[in-house]
């Protein structure tokens, strides 16, 4: 899948990725130009929406961690509800 930028993949989101169908175009949008950046779960990570997708990255190691469907909302997630919105539509 190569990089984007400075940004490497980990496995899980490269296997998250081919999964989900994403092209080049669509992950490199939400990681380099997102609508929407905030902390993700973990303090030392950030949360990068565009698109129909959310990218977790790690920036004191420059790694995407994982890909995860938008929410209908473009901003919260519900587990269950929310993260496969996109994936049907």
């Amino acid at each position: 899948m190569g990089d984007i930028g400075e940004w490497k993949f980990s496995v899980h989101a490269v296997d998250r990725a081919l999964d989900m169908a994403l092209s080049a175009e669509e992950l490199r949008r939400a990681i380099l130009q997102p609508e929407i950046t905030r902390r993700a779960a973990a303090e030392h990570q950030r949360l990068h929406t565009g698109g129909r997708i959310s990218v977790v990255l790690d920036p004191t190691v420059k790694e995407i961690i994982t890909i995860i469907w938008r929410a209908r909302n473009g901003e919260d997630f519900v587990r269950g509800e929310d993260e496969d919105y996109w994936r049907d539509n």
